[in-house]
């Protein structure tokens, strides 16, 4: 078998697994809300959480409506770059590759919250674009990765993480899910890092405000 062969299969394998990643991220976010207990809202965010099958960690749900079309929030989301000027803990963000199509490989660091110092994390971002309009955005840390760890901070995990984005009738209002499990590793326990990432969600406030503001420009 020749090697674009191989290449060809492993890559069709890799997209299928994606693919059933963000299907399985896209069901557990939208479709078992009898799971999800609602937790505050502010802000015009609703927060929720539910226990993650096999771990002790909790997921984080954040829910908000953007008056602005679903590209322009897609857009956002996806640019390392803007990241700080909307997620108050997030001190540094950049993208260090492009893996595959719909695919972008990130490296982002944390500011120093309780109940942890600063961490960095890096993660694969995919998204899948559905046929009734829908846009899921899912990252995950990779299982092994060749970027060279900072001096003092920690390597976090991420898993579970990501968007859903849906559009209203004629595209011009959009539901941002934002979903987040983290593992901080270290030695802080789970039930602290279970608290500490309820409020995490509250940053679409933040999102809708920076996507709504550029289209006034």
């Amino acid at each position: 078998m020749c090697v674009f062969v191989v290449v060809k299969k492993k890559f069709e394998r890799m997209s299928a697994d994606l693919d059933k990643a963000c299907a399985d991220f896209r069901h557990f976010t939208l479709e078992e809300e009898d799971k999800w207990k609602p937790i505050k809202e502010a802000n015009g965010v609703k927060v929720h959480s539910r226990p993650s099958e096999g771990s002790s960690l909790n997921i984080s749900r954040g829910v908000v409506k953007v008056k602005a079309p679903l590209q322009k929030c897609l857009d956002l989301a996806m640019d390392p770059d803007r990241r700080t000027t909307w997620d108050n803990v997030c001190k540094e963000s950049r993208k260090i590759s492009e893996p595959g199509e719909n695919r972008v490989l990130v490296y982002m660091q944390s500011q120093a919250k309780w109940p942890a110092a600063a961490r960095d994390f890096i993660i694969d971002m995919y998204v899948k674009k559905y046929e009734d309009g829908s846009v899921v955005a899912y990252g995950k840390s990779p299982e092994k990765d060749d970027v060279p760890q900072v001096k003092n901070i920690v390597r976090g995990k991420c898993m579970n993480s990501g968007y859903i984005f849906v559009p209203n009738a004629d595209d011009t209002e959009t539901t941002v899910t934002f979903v987040m499990q983290l593992d901080l590793c270290g030695s802080i326990p789970n039930f602290l890092v279970n608290m500490a990432m309820v409020d995490e969600p509250l940053c679409l406030a933040r999102f809708r405000d920076a996507v709504e503001g550029s289209l006034k420009k």
